[in-house]
């Protein structure tokens, strides 16, 4: 009869456990961006930044300037749907970089960084689900089928704009808070 209870009791003990060590938040944004501070070390964006800058002089030059990808999701990031722009952005991600042509060590670690950084934020994101507005799923939307459209020349401008990606998640993870919650300071990312 003992053994009948301590086993459940001890199955509760380690999911308690688990949700206590960085599991999936409850959905708020405050948690979100504890946890994502909490899983995706500084080392991480900065190599990623990194690989990207040097994966850009291996590729073709961009010769659509004037054309960008990207939407400005800057202002959206910051709010409570920013995690879930950040997981769109880190799937579409993800699809651009299998498309690089060029395959070397860099770019196996850009694919194995980004995986694990779409897990991290997926992981985050926790039990909220439920879709992106309607502005948010339509601009993404859009970039899917510029991308599409642009072929090869869309993915140099994609990894082009990578790193203002790696630039909203540090913003989303390091976003300001009251100075009484604040205790990390914001990774400074550099731009190639």
């Amino acid at each position: 009869m003992r053994t009948v209870f301590i086993v459940p009791v001890a199955i509760m003990a380690m999911v308690l456990n688990h949700l206590g060590e960085g599991a999936s938040p409850r959905g708020t944004k405050s948690e979100a961006q504890e946890c994502l501070r909490r899983n995706v070390p500084k080392k991480m964006l900065q190599e990623l930044n990194k690989l990207t800058s040097d994966l850009i002089k291996s590729l073709p030059n961009d010769d659509i300037k004037h054309l960008k990808l990207l939407c400005k999701f800057g202002k959206s990031i910051k709010e409570s749907k920013g995690i879930k722009i950040l997981k769109e952005l880190v799937d579409f991600y993800q699809g651009v970089f299998k498309e690089v042509s060029v395959k070397d060590e860099s770019q196996k670690t850009i694919q194995i960084l980004l995986s694990r950084l779409g897990k991290e934020v997926q992981h985050c994101l926790g039990p909220d689900q439920s879709r992106l507005p309607p502005a948010e799923r339509n601009c993404i939307k859009k970039m899917n089928e510029k991308f599409v459209k642009l072929k090869s020349q869309g993915v140099s401008k994609a990894v082009g704009e990578f790193h203002v990606v790696l630039e909203w998640v540090d913003s989303f993870i390091h976003q300001k808070r009251s100075r009484r919650q604040q205790k990390t300071k914001p990774v400074l990312l550099k731009k190639h």
